[in-house]
């Protein structure tokens, strides 16, 4: 963890912290799976929120650690009234789905790695980065890999 993720978990701890505040001003980067699709389908997504919304735009990477957002497509708005709930993990439908396909994948890299430090290296994604938000006409499911960020959003979800 470098200082800058220190600094932001130490403040997540303090009753300063305001998480509503916090997403108004700092987008999270994951990854949007669609919702029709039964295969690995997905794009990777700022998610951010307004007033009235949470706002999924489509991103597309320009270096390691800098993104710009898919100019001519318009965002997702969900409503945040129609939240009804979120599941934490990926026991929802569309991850429990892809249990087969990350496990052909895990044994893949078993086979196929010279050091156990790279065994899952590759992976799709992790049941702890998995989160569906339920809302009152579909799931919106998510992948979100930074730990910090994935904290801000349940806190945010919660209150």
């Amino acid at each position: 963890m470098n200082a800058a993720d220190t600094k932001l978990k130490e403040y997540l701890k303090s009753t300063e912290f305001v998480p509503v505040k916090y997403l108004k001003n700092h987008a999270i980067v994951c990854q949007k799976y669609n919702y029709h699709v039964s295969n690995f389908e997905y794009y990777d997504a700022q998610l951010s929120i307004d007033k009235d919304h949470i706002i999924i735009e489509e991103i597309q990477w320009t270096s390691n650690s800098d993104y710009e957002i898919v100019p001519k497509k318009s965002p997702s708005l969900y409503k945040l009234e129609h939240v009804s709930g979120f599941i934490y993990g990926g026991m929802a439908t569309k991850f429990w789905m892809q249990r087969q396909a990350v496990l052909d994948r895990l044994i893949h890299s078993m086979k196929n790695s010279t050091k156990d430090k790279d065994i899952g290296k590759n992976l799709p994604l992790f049941n702890w980065e998995c989160i569906t938000i339920q809302l009152q006409r579909r799931d919106l499911d998510l992948v979100v890999k930074n730990e910090l960020d994935m904290e801000i959003l349940i806190k945010y979800l919660i209150v």
